[in-house]
């Protein structure tokens, strides 16, 4: 078994702000004659005055004053009364039972923001074993979705490594919801038969549907599938919340590396890099099909070929223009969390009688394409 697995089929279709208090010197003790107002005036250092007021009833209305509270300066006398602030403090109610004010905390019935955070997954990075998808909830998007799939398994394997994609495009975000809901929602490139809208797959922590503690598996589930709007409706969640698709993505999506490598697709027909290849040293990789029915095992014989390394060369040679290249998703999730594209040329090997595939990878860095390995089937 190798860490390679393959998407086949037509790939364009498939503030706190911290404020340290002023120290301000004591000033000198006013005339008895002074503390006896009601309201009373301490002169600090650098001509500051400030007003203090006297104890308050709470349900008690304050009446306008003129000036009241207020800071002035009184570096001139002439100045001191156009500069001086007021503020009206009418209808105010002080109420001690108040909350306490933390900053960065919403208060009332005002509502905070959603919050967003990066999934990370507990297992390999795709859908099997964490996030559930009921059998049911296939078999339901099978019919109500304009792109085509054979069968369930079909669709299923589909969204298994769409969500790797998606993992390793970083477009999975936990969002945390003002009532404490936590929401995943996947864009699986897939259509409303009836509204031709996008789907996205809403996917809450799971609860209920074979969920296993001990190894951490399936700790997430998809709920329904959903089109923008109705995200917006149902979780008041926006275009800005929405993940990016994996394929149409302009800066890296498969869709923009499809068209850069379609543009140099000729380099593959450069012959050196068959001959040039060390294939007696066994540097490339063989890559067998990871899905495999049990049914076949048990009728499926084994085959072993052997070839000289000669003859493999005149085989490539003989059917290097046959079939034009076949652009492929590769993805791996073991030694990292990758997917890129590779193309395809299909070989015959007549002492065998079977079809073989020669994997080639563009290397932007390098600017020339790399035999990466040998597909033995499908």
């Amino acid at each position: 078994m190798t860490p390679y697995s393959f998407e086949f089929g037509e790939l364009l279709n498939a503030m706190i702000v911290q404020q340290t208090p002023a120290v301000i010197p004591c000033a000198p003790q006013p005339p008895p004659e002074q503390q006896q107002t009601p309201s009373r005036s301490v002169q600090m250092k650098h001509n500051v005055k400030i007003q203090i007021l006297d104890t308050v009833e709470e349900e008690k209305e304050f009446e306008a004053m003129s000036p009241s509270p207020s800071l002035s300066s009184c570096s001139s006398s002439s100045s001191s009364a156009s500069a001086s602030a007021s503020f009206n403090l009418m209808h105010l109610n002080l109420n001690a039972l108040a909350p306490e004010f933390i900053p960065g905390t919403c208060t009332g019935t005002q509502l905070s923001r959603p919050i967003q955070h990066r999934f990370v997954p507990k297992h390999a990075a795709r859908a099997k074993c964490n996030i559930y998808i009921p059998k049911h909830m296939t078999k339901t998007l099978l019919t109500n979705i304009v792109e085509y799939f054979p069968n369930t398994n079909a669709l299923y394997y589909y969204l298994d490594i769409t969500t790797a994609f998606q993992i390793n495009d970083e477009q999975l975000k936990v969002t945390q919801l003002p009532n404490g809901t936590q929401l995943v929602l996947v864009h699986y490139d897939l259509r409303c038969k009836h509204t031709q809208q996008w789907l996205y797959a809403a996917v809450t922590p799971n609860d209920a549907h074979k969920i296993e503690v001990d190894t951490e598996k399936w700790l997430w589930k998809v709920d329904e599938f959903l089109t923008a709007p109705q995200i917006l409706s149902k979780y008041a969640l926006d275009a800005e919340y929405l993940p990016k698709s994996s394929r149409a993505m302009k800066t890296h999506g498969l869709y923009h590396q499809l068209k850069t490598q379609m543009a140099v697709l000729g380099g593959i027909n450069d012959m050196r890099l068959l001959t040039e290849q060390k294939w007696s040293e066994n540097c490339v990789t063989q890559v067998a099909s990871s899905q495999k029915c049990k049914k076949h095992k048990k009728t499926t014989t084994q085959m072993e070929v052997t070839i000289t390394t000669l003859q493999w060369l005149q085989s490539c040679v003989n059917s290097w223009h046959h079939i034009p290249a076949i652009p492929i998703v590769v993805y791996e999730n073991r030694e990292q969390n990758a997917h890129w594209i590779e193309w395809v040329k299909m070989v015959y090997v007549e002492s065998a009688q079977r079809w073989l595939g020669v994997g080639f990878r563009y290397i932007n860095e390098q600017r020339k394409w790399q035999i990466t390995s040998v597909c033995l089937d499908k």
